[in-house]
């Protein structure tokens, strides 16, 4: 092949890797859990090296006119899912459909540069930096949380059975002197996703069977959850023995050796199952009968595409041309010179989970010893914000650290001089310190809207939502989170009035003087 031609499918393949590798940094940036995923593509471009000593003969792609439909089916479907990365970076599902599309895209190069079994012969190492991306929502809420609460609930009856008093919370063991979280109320199980990746990634270089590859998994899975519950029963130890302080002390150290004895010993797994069972042959590469096919055409339609996307994406979320914005006139601050105010700060990890720029969280007394706790949350970046509050809110979180959501109510709205009406959602729990209510507003500051639509909207009124923010060029915008819990009141109806008389005064106005917010930096 020409070495001119050849460069042009090359330069293609690297900037549409760019273009995939840039939307997925942003994501990994917003999912802590996701602190592996910037190795993966050093790994897959590996496992590709590795492959080209045994890769086919070069040839002409099947049925070109095949070729070419498949190929504009990925190109709408590239371009649907970079446009809803514009203002959703974070959205798993728009991830995921613009990632498909992406390696089908590559794929479809690959068979029109050097045929259909050299494209399949590749496609592990492509397909394997899926490993690198956040797993749908409803895993998280259906899978994962309630995974963390069974290890939780595991872990407290081993603690017991040593002697310490413990009960399990959702994700949450209290023992006699502290509170001990399965990698925080909101987190994921850490280990597992980097479990399953290393499975994969020894599976392919030390060439096992298929079978073997699957008993990489489960094994890799159950490590991840036997290291985790292991380490789990060892801080609440800690805080049984110690206190809180020790918890503190050791939750770094427990965590590197989890991540050790997970993945060390599934390597040394697979690597003793390489040595005692045949693995895979490798057979030197066939030469080429033929000129194998230069796909210039294709390639210069491929970097044509990714081009246009990101201009039209560039075009589409100007903010010039974005419809005119109302912005909110008014700021959230907790009582911070109130004498009974106690500041409760966010944990490494939530600060890390939430991404939000400020924040304030902490608790006090009304002047009848009623107790309250609030937070708030403020994003200079309202795209982040949105998918943060789609997994992180009270109804998700809460639960998650063992209170327990009694019921729904309808939304209580807030009125705002010279302004639109305040929707604060209105929920019922039940927690270790008794009844609460919590009164919770998701605000885009810039659009003086609500940010989220209803929970029980259903899937086509969250996609129909979500399609509307495209259509409005919504992209960038500065949002909020106000969120006030309200305790020792007799009933609803009283909690009710009690918020309407209190939201007021933390709810100031943005000309009237405001009390500093705690950055979540350390």
């Amino acid at each position: 092949m020409n070495p001119d031609r050849r460069f042009v499918p090359l330069l293609a393949f690297g900037i549409l890797a760019a273009a995939l590798l840039a939307r997925w940094g942003e994501a990994w940036s917003n999912f802590p859990d996701l602190a592996h995923a910037w190795l993966v593509p050093v790994l897959a471009a590996y496992l590709a090296w590795e492959r080209r000593h045994d890769q086919p003969a070069a040839s002409a792609p099947p049925r070109p006119r095949l070729l070419v439909a498949a190929g504009v089916a990925l190109a709408a479907g590239y371009v649907a899912g970079r446009t809803l990365l514009a203002p959703f970076p974070a959205w798993p599902a728009a991830l995921w459909l613009f990632s498909l599309a992406g390696w089908g895209l590559a794929l479809a190069l690959f068979v029109a540069s050097a045929g259909p079994a050299r494209a399949k012969h590749h496609a592990f190492p492509l397909l394997f930096t899926a490993t690198a991306l956040p797993w749908f929502t409803w895993i998280d809420v259906q899978l994962i949380l309630p995974l963390r609460a069974g290890l939780a609930a595991v872990a407290a009856e081993l603690i017991h059975a040593l002697g310490y008093p413990a009960s399990a919370d959702g994700a949450v063991i209290t023992v006699g002197r502290g509170l001990v979280g399965v990698d925080e109320a909101c987190g994921g199980v850490r280990s597992l996703q980097t479990g399953i990746l290393v499975a994969l990634f020894c599976g392919e270089l030390l060439r096992l069977g298929t079978a073997r590859r699957l008993a990489l998994l489960a094994l890799a899975i159950g490590l991840a959850l036997l290291s985790n519950l292991g380490r789990t029963c060892f801080l609440a130890w800690q805080a049984a023995v110690r206190g809180p302080e020790a918890v503190e002390r050791w939750h770094d150290t427990a965590g590197l050796v989890q991540l050790v004895v997970a993945l060390g010993g599934l390597a040394l797994i697979a690597w003793r199952w390489s040595r005692f069972s045949p693995a895979l042959p490798v057979r030197p590469a066939p030469q080429s009968p033929g000129r194998p096919v230069p796909a210039v055409r294709p390639a210069l339609a491929l970097m044509g595409l990714v081009a246009t996307a990101e201009l039209g994406v560039a075009l589409w979320f100007h903010p010039d041309l974005a419809r005119p914005a109302t912005a909110t006139d008014w700021h959230a601050a907790l009582p911070l010179t109130d004498p009974t105010y106690e500041a409760t700060p966010f944990g490494e990890n939530v600060r890390a989970l939430l991404r939000c720029d400020d924040y304030q969280a902490g608790r006090w007394q009304t002047p009848s010893g009623a107790r309250r706790a609030a937070y708030v949350l403020d994003w200079r970046r309202g795209e982040v914000a949105r998918d943060v509050i789609a997994l992180h809110n009270p109804e998700v979180c809460l639960p998650g650290g063992g209170s327990r959501l009694l019921q729904r109510h309808a939304p209580v709205r807030l009125p705002e001089t010279g302004g639109p009406a305040l929707p604060f959602e209105l929920s019922t729990f039940e927690g270790r310190n008794g009844r609460f209510h919590v009164f919770y507003l998701a605000w885009d500051r810039t659009h003086a809207r609500v940010l989220a639509p209803a929970r029980d909207i259903g899937w086509r009124g969250w996609w129909a939502h979500r399609l509307a923010e495209v259509a409005a060029r919504r992209a960038r915008f500065e949002a909020c989170v106000v969120a006030l819990a309200i305790y020792d009141e007799p009933d609803l109806a009283a909690a009710r009035t009690a918020f309407l008389r209190e939201a007021a005064a933390l709810l100031g106005s943005s000309h009237a003087s405001k009390s500093p917010i705690s950055s979540p930096s350390h």
